[in-house]
């Protein structure tokens, strides 16, 4: 028998790029299949047999394709087609009748039904990651995977984080356990849980983020990684630390706060109910206790002490 691929009609189905092609006989026994299909089945011949052993439903799908399509057409077929072993299990996705001189009735086009889950857990996996909760763009969103390591993280989030680290290299040891007590605590119907990260100590740069995790299962319900969107609170925790270190009063921190957000001293001024001469005071002391002169320098002083 000539090569099928040659035959115009096959042109038409190789359109869907299948894994593997069979001709079928009136009977449904196999009369060729493609290289690729005796490749992935492990065999150097047609499988023997009707398809009736092949395909779960099989009276289902066999009359859709009778009574479903003519010579002139093809369409899906949705059957699941295995071998006797359950080893390899292929979707049958399109059925088409065969040319008149062709020794054949159907030809039937296949594809690896384990790559189909691959790539449908992947775009799963991805709509699961992206978009369980509706996130600014300003937010954070990291992807760690079943061993805690990041496997993505978007462009908000790539100043602090890269792909490859384990998780708990970039965090410090508290986040790090607080993080794993919230997935350990977390049950099977609750699969989002409060999260809050901070960089580890001494490092630089400061970090404060906070925000919601959502754990990611497998099909078979095993752990399969975390998602997290998150909030960039970092400016209130340098703050905070800048604060303590250099001893601020309550006034002078709300000032600061102003102050490195790029507010002039009069809208500082209006903003808290004081003068501004009284916002200068508190500006030349903070300069004073942080040995900086500007505010360029007190915000490199926050971001590095």
């Amino acid at each position: 028998m000539s090569e099928p691929s040659q035959r115009p009609w096959m042109e038409s189905l190789v359109g869907c790029v299948p894994d593997g092609l069979l001709l079928v006989k009136e009977d449904w026994t196999i009369l060729w299949c493609s290289p690729r299909f005796a490749e992935m089945v492990q065999t150097t011949e047609p499988p023997r047999g009707s398809l009736s052993s092949w395909i779960q439903g099989f009276e289902e799908f066999r009359d859709a394709v009778v009574y479903g399509l003519d010579r002139d057409k093809r369409a899906a077929v949705p059957a699941l087609l295995q071998t006797a072993d359950e080893s390899r299990k292929f979707v049958v996705i399109h059925a088409s009748p065969c040319h008149a001189d062709v020794p054949a009735r159907w030809a039937l086009a296949v594809q690896d039904r384990s790559e189909i889950e691959a790539l449908q857990r992947r775009l799963d996996d991805r709509e699961r990651s992206h978009s369980f909760l509706r996130s600014g763009t300003s937010d954070l969103i990291i992807r760690i995977d079943a061993n805690w390591q990041i496997i993505w993280c978007n462009e908000a989030a790539s100043d602090l984080f890269i792909e490859g680290p384990h998780l708990q290299s970039v965090l410090s040891a508290s986040s790090f356990e607080s993080l794993q007590k919230g997935f350990h605590g977390s049950t099977d119907g609750e699969d989002r849980f409060a999260v809050q990260l901070e960089s580890p100590e001494n490092a630089r740069p400061v970090f404060s983020l906070n925000g919601t995790a959502r754990i990611l299962r497998d099909d078979n319900g095993e752990f399969n990684g975390l998602s997290m969107i998150l909030a960039d609170d970092s400016e209130a925790h340098r703050l905070g630390l800048f604060a303590a270190k250099y001893e601020l009063s309550p006034r002078e921190q709300e000032v600061v706060q102003y102050l490195v957000q790029g507010y002039s001293n009069l809208n500082i001024a209006a903003i808290l109910g004081l003068s501004e001469s009284g916002v200068k005071f508190h500006i030349r002391n903070v300069f004073s206790r942080a040995k900086v002169a500007s505010r360029t320098e007190l915000m490199a002083r926050m971001l590095v002490d």
